[in-house]
């Protein structure tokens, strides 16, 4: 049986999603080399982090993190664009799950349900899922946290954000979201999950939705922060 998983390790050899190389492991997407290029923001612990410091004053938020910087063209950016554009589905499930394991013995464990952004039917179908609730799957299933993408939807096809301004963007995301199971979420600890955050807009306009009702408490995770104007 040995023999016969060695002969299939050259194959058919796991490599790295990013450089090619051979990895060491197959449950892993990355070699040594690459993992080491992802820069973390360890948000996770430091309660007052710049993630939460974007909602301030404005939603209530207990707390709120992201894993990853986000720049232009760094590691983290080329990962997010190959899940979010050529429908990586097990990248993004992946990303989710390690982030997981970072955020096991957090404030983030206190939760009852992980509610992903939701896509417009319209840009699910063109882009095959919804990144964002394979990143909460990821997360979930290290925290043993059921990740539901059907209590809040969005309503409105709306553009791309991301060469818009802040304003723009809040005004591009206006009224695009209604919650349809408000039973689900009543007097229950929520955590909205996204891919990144860069002024919030999306991720405030959701969490007034679901504001509207006497939910318990409202987290806030996402995969990559980036900075905005």
């Amino acid at each position: 049986m040995k023999l016969f998983s060695n002969i299939l390790d050259v194959l058919y050899p796991n490599i790295c999603n990013h450089c090619n190389k051979r990895v060491p492991k197959k449950t892993d997407f990355f070699c040594i080399q690459c993992f080491g290029r992802f820069e973390k923001t360890n948000f996770h612990k430091i309660e007052d982090n710049l993630v939460l410091k974007r909602f301030e004053g404005i939603i209530p938020i207990k707390a709120a993190t992201s894993f990853l910087y986000i720049n232009e063209g760094n590691m983290a950016s080329q990962i997010m664009h190959e899940f979010k554009y050529h429908k990586n589905i097990e990248l993004a499930e992946y990303m989710g799950k390690w982030y997981g394991q970072e955020l096991k013995n957090s404030v983030f464990e206190e939760t009852d349900i992980l509610i992903p952004i939701p896509l417009h039917k319209d840009k699910k179908a063109i882009r095959g899922y919804n990144q964002s609730m394979a990143i909460a799957n990821g997360i979930g299933s290290i925290l043993n946290k059921e990740a539901n993408d059907d209590i809040i939807i969005r309503n409105k096809f709306t553009m791309s954000q991301t060469k818009l301004s802040k304003s723009e963007r809040q005004k591009n995301v206006e009224n695009v979201f209604e919650v349809v199971k408000k039973e689900a979420i009543i007097n229950k600890r929520i955590t909205l999950i996204d891919d990144v955050v860069t002024t919030g807009a999306t991720i405030e306009m959701c969490a007034k939705e679901l504001l509207k009702f006497p939910i318990k408490s409202l987290n806030v995770i996402t995969l990559g922060f980036a900075y905005s104007d």
